[in-house]
């Protein structure tokens, strides 16, 4: 019986550890979805904030014990040289782009579950 108790707590943790790495992978995924569709604010954020962080969001994953929230870091500006597969502009030796961490987390109420996901973009 205790082995059962057991076996059963630790499909409970893996669920919900797997629970919270899908809710943090949709909220950074949420933040690209923002991205893609124009909405650069939480990058303008980022690039004008103190400690180069952007204000973090909440998402919505629907459920009341999952929450889950997204930010953006800057990192940097970018030179890319002129002859690279990325320069768009042939009047032009430089192209200026800049990178930014992306960060995705949530945490399950109750479980102690809490997972954090970082994705790398660059923006030119």
């Amino acid at each position: 019986m205790n082995s059962a108790m057991m076996q059963e707590r630790m499909a409970a943790n893996a669920q919900n550890s797997n629970k919270a790495f899908q809710a943090a992978e949709s909220a950074a995924g949420a933040l690209v979805d923002q991205l893609m569709g124009g909405d650069l604010s939480l990058l303008q954020q980022a690039m004008s904030a103190s400690d180069s962080r952007s204000g973090v969001s909440s998402y919505s994953i629907g459920g009341s014990e999952v929450s889950a929230e997204y930010e953006a870091r800057y990192l940097g500006e970018i030179i890319i040289n002129s002859g690279s597969s990325m320069d768009a502009s042939e009047s032009t030796t430089l192209l200026k782009g800049y990178r930014y961490e992306l960060r995705g987390s949530s945490e399950i109420s109750g479980s102690g579950a809490a997972r954090t996901v970082f994705k790398g973009i660059e923006y030119y």
